[in-house]
């Protein structure tokens, strides 16, 4: 079996030429988000928009809900809006760097390795639909509808999400680590 992602199709001399600006809107976009939700952090959610993301009951949602003034509810509105926008670049970025591991792992003769990076550039995609279903259930809510049955939803979606885009840069980091050290050993 042979995974592969359209990323792979780029040309090697291409890629950083392409990287590089999707990298610095995705750090540029993501520092952005970080501000904005910042204000929704309360003790009844210390993680700003993750804790209401993971709310498993709608009570907690109210609790949570109700420890933010009308500041922190437009910021939180506004950066639930904003993170599809974050999802995209941050996605895309990982997924780059995943996939063009994945073809460097498969120019190497490893396709068992290559096909784990093809899977975790996948997942990228995977964890922006998880993040649209969280961002739909977090704005009902704030917006005075949704159910409980939708935070069971959005519960189990955020912690996809929330796995997926920290294990992509891991392996991103993994994988040009080891490249990096094979090269060396290589030149010597």
């Amino acid at each position: 079996m042979n995974i592969r992602h359209p990323f792979e199709r780029i040309p090697s001399a291409e890629r950083r030429r392409v990287f590089l600006p999707t990298l610095a809107a995705a750090l540029l976009i993501l520092l952005v988000w970080v501000l904005t939700v910042a204000p929704m952090s309360t003790d009844e959610a210390p993680l700003s928009v993750s804790s209401f993301g993971t709310a498993w009951s709608l009570g907690r949602a109210r609790e949570m809900m109700a420890s933010w003034d009308e500041g922190a509810r437009l910021s939180g509105a506004f950066g639930i809006g904003f993170d599809f926008l974050n999802l995209v670049t941050y996605s895309t970025a990982v997924a780059m760097a995943c996939a063009w591991l994945a073809q460097a792992w498969r120019e190497a003769g490893r396709t068992t390795l290559a096909n784990v990076w093809a899977l975790m550039a996948w997942g990228q995609w995977l964890a922006v639909l998880c993040g649209v279903v969280q961002n739909a259930v977090m704005m009902s809510l704030l917006l005075g509808s949704g159910g409980e049955s939708w935070l069971k939803v959005s519960y189990w979606a955020t912690l996809l999400k929330l796995a997926l885009l920290i294990l992509g840069p891991a392996f991103a980091l993994a994988g040009w680590a080891v490249q990096t050290a094979a090269g060396d050993r290589q030149r010597r």
